[in-house]
C-alpha cells in the first residue's frame, strides 16, 4: 500500500485515527488509519494543518490543474506547502497533491521516506522518462478505506521547479516512482481507480458508493 495524497502502498497497516482538523471548526473530516512501516519516523512541523482533503466524488478532484506561475509561488502559499506536510504526517503519508486541498495547481509534496531532509516540492512536474513496471496496491486519502492494485512505471524521471523556483530533474524508482506518479495523476484529474480492472472496481462499489452517499450528506 502507499499513501499519499495521495497513496496508500504496502508499507501501511491500519493502527490509529488520524483526525485532520479543517478550515471549519465545526466539520471534521473522515479519521485515516493507517501507519507507515518506516524505519525513520516522520515528525509533523509544529504548525497544525488547519486545511481540507477532498474527498471523492468531490468534482474538484476531476478537473485538469493549471500551471502555477512564478508570480503564485508567494510566502502564503509556501506556508500552504508546510500544512500539506503537516497533513500527510499526521496521516503517515507520503504526499498530496495541490487539487486534493482544493487549490487547482500543478505541484504536489512529497516525502518518500519519512525524513526531514527529503521533503521535496515539486511545482508544474513533468515525466520525462518512465521504465519498467510494478503491479501494486495504491490507496488514497481522497478514497479513505480503499485499496486497489495498480500498474505503473517502475523508475520515472520528471522535471519540475522547487518552492524557491529552481528548476531540477530527478529519477524515482519503485516506491518513490509510484508515489510521483500518484500524484502527477492528481494534477491531471485522474483518481488512482481508474487504473483498476472492472473486477477490482466491482469489488470496491459497496465502499465506493458509501463514499457517495458521506459526500452528499456532507454537502447538504
Amino acid at each position: 500500500m502507499v499513501l499519499c495524497g495521495g497513496i496508500i502502498v504496502k508499507k501501511y497497516i491500519q493502527q490509529n485515527y488520524h483526525p485532520i482538523a479543517l478550515k471549519n471548526p465545526e466539520r471534521y473530516c473522515n479519521r485515516i488509519r493507517v501507519v507507515l512501516y518506516l524505519t525513520v519516523e516522520a515528525t509533523a512541523p509544529e504548525n497544525e494543518a488547519t486545511m481540507e482533503i477532498l474527498k471523492y466524488p468531490d468534482p474538484a478532484l476531476n478537473g485538469r490543474a493549471e500551471p502555477l506561475t512564478g508570480d503564485e509561488l508567494t510566502e502564503k502559499l509556501k506556508k500552504t506547502f508546510r500544512e500539506m506536510f503537516a497533513i500527510i504526517y499526521k496521516a503517515k503519508g507520503i504526499g498530496l497533491a495541490g487539487p486534493q486541498v482544493g487549490i487547482p495547481k500543478r505541484f504536489f509534496v512529497i516525502n518518500p521516506t519519512g525524513k526531514p531532509e527529503d521533503e521535496q516540492v515539486c511545482i508544474n512536474p513533468e515525466i520525462t522518462r518512465k521504465e519498467g513496471t510494478l503491479h501494486e496496491e495504491e490507496g488514497c486519502l481522497s478514497f479513505p478505506g480503499l485499496l486497489g492494485k495498480v500498474v505503473r512505471a517502475a523508475k520515472v524521471e520528471i522535471k519540475y521547479t522547487d518552492a524557491s523556483g529552481t528548476e531540477h530533474k530527478k529519477t524515482f524508482e519503485g516506491f518513490g516512482a509510484r508515489a510521483v506518479q500518484h500524484e502527477i495523476d492528481h494534477l491531471d484529474g485522474v483518481l488512482f481507480i481508474t487504473h483498476l480492472s472492472p473486477a477490482a472496481r466491482s469489488a470496491l462499489k459497496a465502499k465506493l458508493n458509501e463514499l457517495e452517499r458521506e459526500f452528499a450528506k456532507s454537502a447538504k
